[in-house]
């Protein structure tokens, strides 16, 4: 038995892997058993009391002191898919603390001759189930199938070259059985089976689509293991989704929305690779409410407002205040307009509105009060917005 620590654990930089000799502390080491298989060998071990991880590695042919790193895992078992058929390979598995690895004890084993089994650990995610595996040297692809805990037959799930496989079909809370197997030619690796479970699938958000000064808001409720949320809006002409933002928040203001024009939007709660089902809601972005105000000039009330984005002009309209008839008293493409059509200390009151094609903004109201001299007061208006049907 050898005890040493694993430098390489505690300093990446260490890429070579080599096993240095140093003392450390008191720590269990993995009791590992060996099986060898057709195109590989499988390493088993029992837990270790604080162990975060397990380093797995193997001796490096013709080099005593030097190991290979073949990977880490939480699980308690690892299968080496690229051991030399026929061979007997040197391996040690250590338990990764926080601050130190423990010892190890060499053990040997010999894969018989095969197409190499890849390690395969299983993720558990809402609604679906990620495999991922190690690399086989030469492999021209990987088949996946699953089979139910009570159904003995084996489903094709299909194939692929990388390295991970996502089953968004598994049953959620009930434990599947998968196989990775690797290709190469007409050959295909032994069954070696691990298990999985998909947890609960993520909720639809279900979002709420209001229209608004210069866009549209969308509000929804949160959804438990959500870490983000992606938003789309629909192509008009494709129909196609596209994305336009993801948010931790739980509303969003798309400001880039055309005006005037219906646009259909959707929220997913999302979760690593997973989204969630989602539904379309609607909404119309309207022109912004010019912010208005007046000061009374020499014979007349002048008006300045904002410039509101997406407007050709600006439409004045003005009542007296013992009167419910709004008389249109003109327009601009400026942000501003005097009347002097008043008579003298006459108080009347204005409403300014931003007009694009057909589309107006709601309107924003001010008094004013028209006075004559060049010493006219600055008034100090207060601005009220809502809507009134002008005729």
């Amino acid at each position: 038995m050898k005890r040493c620590c694993l430098l390489i654990a505690l300093f990446p930089c260490l890429a070579s892997c080599v096993f240095l000799p140093h003392e450390s502390p008191e720590a269990d080491i993995p009791n590992v058993r060996v099986l060898d298989l057709v195109g590989g060998v499988q390493l088993k071990w029992d837990a270790i009391s604080g162990a975060e991880k397990y380093g797995v590695w193997r001796r490096i042919p013709g080099k005593e002191e030097k190991w290979e790193k073949l990977g880490e895992t939480s699980t308690l078992g690892f299968v080496d898919g690229n051991a030399r058929g026929g061979i007997p390979e040197a391996y040690a598995v250590c338990a990764i603390m926080r601050n130190t690895v423990s010892g190890f004890e060499t053990v040997y084993g010999t894969a018989q001759q095969g197409v190499g089994i890849p390690n395969v650990w299983s993720t558990s995610l809402p609604g679906a189930v990620k495999l991922t595996w190690e690399r086989i040297d030469g492999a021209e692809s990987y088949g996946i199938w699953r089979r139910h805990s009570v159904d003995p037959h084996w489903i094709n799930l299909g194939s692929t070259t990388a390295l991970f496989f996502i089953d968004r079909q598994a049953t959620e809370k009930e434990t599947e059985f998968y196989t990775v197997r690797t290709r190469k030619g007409e050959k295909y690796s032994e069954i070696f089976v691990v298990s999985g479970m998909a947890d609960e699938k993520l909720d639809n958000p279900k979002p709420a689509a209001s229209g608004g000064a210069g866009g549209v808001k969308l509000s929804w409720r949160a959804i438990p293991r959500a870490e983000h949320y992606v938003i789309l809006r629909q192509d008009t002409k494709t129909e196609s989704w596209v994305e336009i933002g993801s948010t931790t928040s739980l509303q969003y203001f798309d400001e880039h929305a055309e005006l005037g024009r219906e646009e259909a939007y959707a929220v997913c709660a999302c979760q690593k690779e997973i989204v969630s089902e989602f539904t379309t809601v609607r909404g119309i972005a309207l022109l912004g409410v010019p912010r208005l105000s007046a000061t009374s000039v020499n014979g007349g009330v002048k008006l300045t407002w904002n410039s509101v984005p997406g407007a050709e002009y600006y439409e004045v309209w003005r009542t007296f205040s013992a009167h419910e008839q709004w008389i249109n008293v003109g327009s601009t493409t400026q942000v501003q307009f005097t009347d002097k059509t008043l008579e003298p200390e006459t108080a009347e009151t204005y409403a300014v509105r931003a007009v694009r094609q057909d589309e107006a903004s709601p309107l924003v109201f001010v008094e004013g009060v028209a006075r004559k001299g060049n010493d006219a007061p600055e008034l100090t208006a207060i601005s009220r917005p809502g809507f009134i049907e002008l005729k």
